[in-house]
């Protein structure tokens, strides 16, 4: 039941701490391999025996689940908890999160070599585009969920969180400067615009004025996205995108101390002697 019930949480993209009993010695509530798992919105399932016990590991599962951080917990519940049982256990939380996805708003070309790469490097992918032929011309793409619908309501109807990473190249640029408005107010590890050295001009101009977000936000701006090669084809610019979201995602997960980790625009400049589009 538990392992269904991670599955689930996994897919509403919930985040949880599973809570297992690692050892056990003398009088206790239950013994090794018994597991309790806390969802963060207060809900729970399994036990590890009741009482101080239970109380005591869902509280230390709650920080758990907001630091991201597993913990080994050591308890004489004796001494330390006041149980009549008198025993010793161990007891290992780790954090249950959502699957880092990947959400790719316009399905052109570089879209497609992005998801492709992506598919090997443990990403959720979701392409969004209301154009149903070029969705539909996607068959050979695996492991890749399609929203055929507007921008506009696949921001209604998509979860965004500290796992998500976004990537705007639509097809127009006014279509670009919307989804960086629309995403800017989600939650999100990472933002990413298709765009020129002009249009990452206008975009950053157009965000202030007509959208209202102020200069300090305007500031985390950061372009070229990707790391700085020079790339031509799709496929290099796949390369160059994924190759800097990977090194992000590696570095939140590290804690890492030298990263911003406060929501960062990325605007990519394509370091190209040609004018290329997302299409």
């Amino acid at each position: 039941m538990i392992w269904q019930k991670i599955i689930q949480i996994r897919q509403q993209r919930k985040k949880a701490a599973l809570c297992t009993i690692v050892d056990a010695r003398g009088s206790t509530p239950r013994k090794a391999g018994s597991k309790l798992l806390v969802v963060e919105d207060g809900q729970f399932y399994g036990t590890i025996g009741g009482g101080d016990l239970e109380f005591n590991v869902i509280e230390q599962a709650k920080s758990v689940i907001k630091s991201a951080k597993p913990v080994l917990l050591e308890y004489n519940l004796s001494k330390d908890l006041k149980m009549a049982c008198g025993g010793h256990v161990k007891v290992f939380i780790e954090p249950i999160l959502p699957s880092d996805q990947l959400i790719l708003f316009g399905a052109g070309h570089v879209s497609r070599a992005i998801a492709n790469l992506a598919q090997h490097l443990d990403f959720e992918i979701i392409v969004v585009d209301p154009r149903k032929d070029v969705i539909d011309s996607w068959n050979l793409v695996k492991n890749t969920k399609f929203v055929s619908d507007s921008f506009e309501r696949a921001f209604e109807q998509l979860k965004f969180d500290r796992q998500t990473y976004i990537c705007s190249l639509a097809f127009t640029h006014d279509l670009d400067l919307k989804i960086a408005a629309l995403a800017l107010k989600k939650e999100f590890a990472y933002l990413g615009v298709i765009a020129s050295k002009n249009k990452a001009r206008k975009i950053s101009k157009a965000l202030q004025e007509q959208y209202g977000f102020t200069q300090q936000q305007i500031e985390k701006i950061d372009m070229p996205m990707g790391i700085p090669i020079k790339v031509e084809t799709p496929a290099e610019i796949a390369i160059s995108v994924l190759a800097k979201i990977v090194d992000l995602r590696n570095k939140f997960k590290h804690n890492d101390k030298s990263i911003n980790t406060q929501r960062t625009l990325q605007i990519t400049e394509y370091q190209t002697n040609s004018n290329q589009k997302a299409d």
